[in-house]
């Protein structure tokens, strides 16, 4: 209501330069309905209803009322009203008793009566030829008048009422009664159910329903809880059957969830530090469907997440109600003061007045036609409803709708997935259910996890390699100048040695829940790093071949090599090639996360991609091939001087690189790919040690203990015995 009205009093075009004003009265109990009633016709100054005559210039607080909801309140409210042709708008009270003009000249509504929904029902039975069923009402007015009416209607078209029920308005008289009924239900095997209660007593129905482990009936609920999610969360119940209902047309308010979301987050941060809440209630704060306490008037406030989780599933009927009665009474009072002009002829109107002319308004709003006819009904039908269980919360999916004046139905029954005790209705793939169960359970997640002892292990394993790899580069920066350093590479050491740090570093991503995007990260982080620092492994080979044993031959090639420095080069190029194939790969839709449900029947196990052999092994094929290079280029360099041949370590290194590969593809082959994750991770860890330990080892083990090899003297030894040994054959 307050929208309708910041909307109009900031409209140019609706009552331009009249400010609406309004008083809200909580509408939880009819005793607060009266209290209201007699305020909005009371005088403003006196505080008091004049009632000895009718005075045409009576002028009450309120010109107009909207509400109450529910017509037990609204027939109370109205004789009140009626007294002082005060108009009333119902959004929500829709008792056929209403419609009688001479008893109610003062009411309207704009939603539709229960004349028109038992004909919606009645027609959504014929349309599935059913002829045999049970009608159920709750022990207030709306429900027993809806139950009388609707056992006279079906009767009247030839359809059997089989049994019908009353649910008593007490919880204690209520269980039995109840049983009583389901006993009924399943003597006289009907399988259709009406069912004409509001929520409160449909709950306490639908819980022993559930409780008694009634399955494949369908059943149809009238408007008043057909689209309530409260009965919706009441555990099990998508094992009763199939659900139908009558709902009210849904709505369009442009801007309402922006309204909404703003002022519940501003009044919450006010009254949450006004209220003391006890353990319980603070438990419920974040439920967006039960936060309201015992009493009417006092709220426990909804987290910022709480409130967009329930805009996520409204689906504004009843208030797109409001909304329009409030627009109704607006369009009257524009007509009543004489604004089309663009400003207002008039500048009072008594509510006698106003209810004319509440009559004769004819407009759209966002699409709907709003008007009333000499009933004071409103000419929108309903929504026929099916709810939906294919996903974790149930969707209210409309599936036809009804129009009244004449009575007109329009159904696609090819939307409905008729849930009986002879179909089974399959869970969705992250969920399983034992053999002729009704019930689907959510599946248990296979993955790598913090808290298990392996992961503990590989976590510890991967932050000694970092440590290590750390030290190792603390120890190249002090001893640069040495001549071990410089052998080893010079500052390609340190492009080695952070590769090998980001490739450590993605053993990480291995542990805990998988995702795309961690996929993603992982694949990225390791096979470019990876790359880069076999890159650097061959690049160092080649280059001590091409010093020793090829300068003398093609100077020419050695010099541009050395002018241009092609080791970093070739590394980049590298890099670049493998960033290139993981983009190419993904472009490709190649799967880089993958969920495994065929392996067992209660579990899912998600591990990144691919699992398929052949995939897998493309995918590595880059760092493979350059394992290989490694082999032979290492082999060419067998003989050089001792200080520079590094190929028994490097082939020792390549040589654990290829059979923890190979044991890789074993796995991924043959084995449960539950384990995949943890080979995955002990792989990576073992080939970023085997080139830590095979390559920078032996180096740091001359740097910090023999340091006489670290000299320049020693190397020029090295190299002129290596000379005389080329020069000198072998006897």
């Amino acid at each position: 209501m307050r929208f309708a009205i910041e909307e109009i009093n900031n409209s140019s075009s609706l009552l331009p330069n009249v400010t609406l004003g309004y008083e809200i009265f909580d509408d939880c109990a009819i005793t607060i309905d009266i209290q209201g009633s007699f305020a909005f016709v009371s005088k403003p100054s006196e505080h008091a209803v004049k009632t000895v005559q009718f005075d045409h210039r009576y002028q009450p607080l309120a010109s107009v009322l909207i509400g109450p909801l529910k017509s037990d309140a609204a027939v109370i409210t109205s004789n009140i009203l009626s007294l002082l042709d005060v108009p009333q708008i119902s959004y929500g009270a829709s008792s056929e008793q209403l419609s009688d003009k001479t008893e109610y000249p003062n009411f309207m509504r704009t939603i539709p009566n229960d004349e028109n929904q038992i004909e919606a029902i009645i027609l959504l039975i014929q349309k599935f030829r059913w002829n045999w069923i049970t009608v159920i009402g709750s022990s207030s007015d709306y429900g027993e008048i809806g139950k009388r009416k609707m056992i006279s209607g079906a009767t009247a078209v030839g359809i059997c009422v089989a049994s019908y029920g009353t649910i008593p308005q007490h919880e204690l008289e209520s269980k039995q009664e109840i049983i009583n009924i389901i006993h009924t239900i399943t003597a006289n095997k009907v399988n259709v159910i009406v069912v004409f209660a509001d929520v409160h007593h449909a709950e306490h129905f639908f819980q022993e329903v559930v409780a008694m482990n009634i399955t494949g009936k369908v059943w149809i609920l009238s408007e008043a809880m057909s689209v309530k999610r409260t009965l919706s969360q009441i555990p099990n119940i998508k094992r009763i059957g199939t659900i139908l209902g009558i709902a009210i047309m849904q709505g369009h308010m442009p801007g309402y969830d922006k309204f909404v979301l703003r002022d519940i987050i501003a009044l919450n941060s006010g009254v949450s530090q006004s209220i003391k809440y006890s353990e319980k209630q603070r438990e419920r704060r974040d439920c967006p469907d039960n936060n309201f306490l015992a009493t009417c008037n006092q709220c426990i406030p909804c987290t910022t997440d709480g409130v967009k989780s329930l805009l996520q599933y409204s689906e504004w009927r009843i208030e797109f109600n409001v909304y329009s009665a409030v627009y109704a009474a607006a369009h009257s009072l524009h007509q009543l003061l004489q604004c089309d002009s663009g400003n207002c002829k008039k500048e009072s109107a008594y509510p006698w007045q106003l209810l004319k002319t509440l009559k004769t308004v004819n407009f759209s709003l966002n699409g709907v036609p709003i008007s009333f006819d000499e009933n004071g009904n409103p000419p929108t039908g309903y929504d026929i409803i099916y709810w939906d269980w294919k996903h974790e919360v149930v969707s209210f999916n409309v599936i036809g709708s009804y129009k009244p004046k004449p009575g007109r139905l329009q159904i696609d029954s090819s939307l409905i997935k008729w849930n009986s005790p002879e179909e089974c209705i399959p869970c969705n793939p992250n969920q399983w259910s034992p053999s002729k169960s009704t019930i689907c359970h959510n599946r248990y997640m296979v993955y790598l996890r913090w808290n298990e002892n392996i992961s503990i292990v590989i976590a510890l394993a991967t932050g000694i390699g970092l440590v290590l790899k750390v030290l190792i580069g603390a120890i190249f920066v002090i001893y640069f100048d040495t001549p071990i350093v410089k052998a080893a590479g010079g500052k390609l050491c340190f492009v080695l040695l952070l590769a090998l740090a980001f490739s450590c570093s993605s053993v990480y991503s291995f542990i805990g829940e998988p995702s795309p995007g961690i996929c993603i990260t992982r694949k990225l982080l390791f096979t470019v790093s990876y790359t880069t620092c076999l890159a650097c492994l061959l690049v160092r080979s080649f280059q001590l071949v091409l010093i020793f044993k090829m300068a003398s031959k093609l100077p020419k090639a050695y010099s541009y090599w050395v002018k241009y420095n092609g080791q970093y080069i070739f590394v980049f190029i590298m890099t670049v090639i493998e960033i290139t194939s993981f983009f190419i790969w993904i472009i490709r839709k190649i799967p880089v996360f993958e969920r495994i449900n065929d392996i067992s029947q209660t579990e899912s196990i998600l591990t990144c991609g691919p699992t398929n052999f052949l995939f897998s092994l493309l995918s590595f094929c880059g760092p493979i091939f350059l394992c290989l290079l490694c082999f032979m280029v290492s082999y060419l360099s067998k003989d050089l001087p001792k200080n520079y041949n590094e190929a028994k370590y490097i082939t020792f290194s390549m040589a654990v690189v290829l059979i923890s590969w190979i044991f890789l593809f074993l796995v991924i082959f043959s084995s449960p790919n539950s384990f995949i994750p943890c080979v995955e991770a002990a792989v990576v860890l073992l080939n970023t040690y085997s080139i830590t330990v095979g390559y920078f080892l032996p180096k740091c083990y001359i740097i910090l203990l023999k340091p006489e090899r670290n000299t320049t003297a020693f190397f020029q030894t090295c190299i002129q015995q290596y000379t005389r040994n080329r020069v000198t054959p072998q006897p």
